[in-house]
């Protein structure tokens, strides 16, 4: 159960609306925004992938309990959001989307974006350029069919999660990817975890609850 207030919102997006929901903090004040709003993009659509997936929640949860706000949204074409999937550039337009509408909006000081399997890339991607941006979280990077070669060219805190037990995104490419990409992410590699961290939520809950304790919060805090 998460603790603080959730909302429902529409976003404008470029292909029609997104459906999205806002998880407010439980100390959260209006116009009073202490720590960077999380965004958090779901796996891949053509596969199941909505905001509502286990793992999104997950991190969805962990981040509340941290008193951190976050939005999860579904992509074009997936769970009331309108339009038909487009791949990663519709993808990369969606969240493009969802952060000018909560600069625009909300304020925030700064972003973490987070994102599961598909949706990992798409959060890489869009630390690219993302404003402000506070740190970023790939979880089961699907490394062996996106391009995730290019350097992150923005140096901020950085965590890879994954299973080594994955049994869709080959974990042994996973590890070499993280030991070798620049700026080098913290990796955190559990043992007896698949892709979907079925019956292992709370090792994720473990692993992401100590990286932004250590790794966001005290920079922010500065």
């Amino acid at each position: 159960m998460l603790k603080g207030r959730v909302s429902e919102l529409d976003i404008k997006g470029p292909a029609g609306i997104l459906r999205a929901i806002h998880t407010h903090t439980p100390m959260e004040l209006p116009e009073q925004h202490t720590t960077p709003l999380a965004i958090i993009c779901h796996p891949n659509p053509q596969q199941g992938g909505t905001m509502n997936n286990k793992v999104v929640t997950s991190v969805a949860r962990v981040l509340c309990d941290l008193n951190i706000a976050s939005i999860r949204f579904n992509f074009r074409g997936v769970g009331g959001s309108t339009g038909e999937h487009d791949g990663v550039q519709g993808a990369l337009a969606d969240i493009q989307a969802v952060l000018h509408w909560a600069i625009d909006s909300l304020t925030p000081r700064g972003f973490l974006l987070v994102g599961f399997s598909f949706g990992s890339y798409i959060a890489f991607q869009a630390a690219q350029s993302c404003p402000d941006l506070a740190g970023l979280i790939c979880i089961a990077p699907p490394v062996d069919r996106l391009d995730f070669q290019m350097q992150l060219t923005q140096k901020v805190p950085w965590l890879v999660v994954l299973g080594l037990q994955d049994e869709v995104v080959p974990s042994d490419q996973m590890v070499q990817w993280a030991e070798r990409v620049q700026p080098s992410p913290q990796l955190v590699a559990i043992p007896n975890v698949g892709h979907f961290f079925h019956g292992q939520l709370p090792k994720l809950y473990d692993a992401v609850m100590a990286y932004v304790q250590t790794s966001i919060l005290t920079t922010t805090a500065r």
